[in-house]
């Protein structure tokens, strides 16, 4: 039985991305383990202290915690639902579950703007670069439904790379999607023909080649509005990237262009790791 992963922060962004993850969950016939850290607030002064005491903050995590889990059992009475509780930062939190739990993903509300700095918000950037699981990032835009047609955006580097290519087949066999790989040529001059040539026995290729992926190739400098115009106009459910460095990706995923994407992407996006 497939485990999802959701953190929450009982947002309205967080609450969303686990009504998600619920209905994905059911949908594969698997389970969800809630998670939530906290930490102590300080009141600002000219003698800062804890607004309240360890204790305090444990209980009032537990009982929101416990309230959320009744109503997501009422509403998905046949999801077996785990919580798991913790102190301390969000990503360092979910690197720790992710030891023992082996979860198909990690679901994490994206609240879409930087301006907006709440808990998940501002951590959803480092957990898809850092987690070394898949991690889907949900908006409020993003009504669910089941994934059927899937985006793949990649500059091909990544193309004998045993993970990715494991990853992507995984999800593409669970919800039977129909896979498009977008190769985009920062640089705009790369013949398609060579292109296609050099994909052509990869690893990546001889594993999808059973599900007949289509590929597509683009050529623009504006990666970031690139992927989101093709998602946008090719009516895909989700975008597959791969946060990696010493590639055109590099410049996806610094900072700045990594905001831009999970700003303005309105579909889930699951973001793979290259492994170890």
């Amino acid at each position: 039985m497939p485990t999802i992963i959701v953190a929450t922060d009982f947002s309205e962004v967080a609450t969303h991305a686990v009504e998600y993850a619920c209905q994905l969950s059911q949908d594969i016939n698997g389970s969800i383990t809630l998670f939530h850290s906290y930490t102590i607030p300080i009141t600002m002064g000219d003698m800062p202290f804890p607004a309240m005491t360890a204790e305090e903050a444990t209980q009032l995590a537990t009982t929101k915690m416990n309230e959320q889990v009744a109503g997501l059992q009422q509403t998905y009475p046949h999801i077996a639902i785990n919580t798991v509780i913790s102190f301390g930062d969000v990503v360092d939190g979910l690197q720790d579950l992710i030891t023992t739990e082996k979860p198909l993903m990690i679901v994490l509300g994206n609240n879409g703007t930087k301006d907006q700095l709440m808990w998940l918000g501002s951590n959803i950037v480092t957990a898809m670069r850092t987690l070394k699981v898949p991690v889907l990032g949900v908006t409020l835009d993003c009504d669910y439904r089941l994934p059927q047609s899937i985006c793949y955006a990649c500059d091909f580097k990544t193309n004998d790379n045993v993970a990715i290519a494991t990853d992507i087949k995984h999800i593409i066999t669970l919800f039977n999607a129909a896979l498009t790989v977008l190769y985009i040529d920062h640089q705009a001059e790369t013949d398609i023909d060579e292109l296609q040539k050099e994909m052509v026995g990869s690893y990546l290729f001889e594993t999808l080649k059973p599900f007949q992926p289509t590929y597509r190739f683009q050529g623009k400098n504006k990666i970031n509005t690139t992927i989101e115009e093709f998602v946008a106009s090719n009516g895909m459910d989700w975008l597959i990237v791969v946060p990696r460095k010493h590639s055109y990706l590099e410049q996806l995923f610094g900072k700045t262009h990594t905001e831009a994407l999970v700003q303005k992407t309105t579909v889930p996006i699951l973001a793979l790791h290259e492994g170890a």
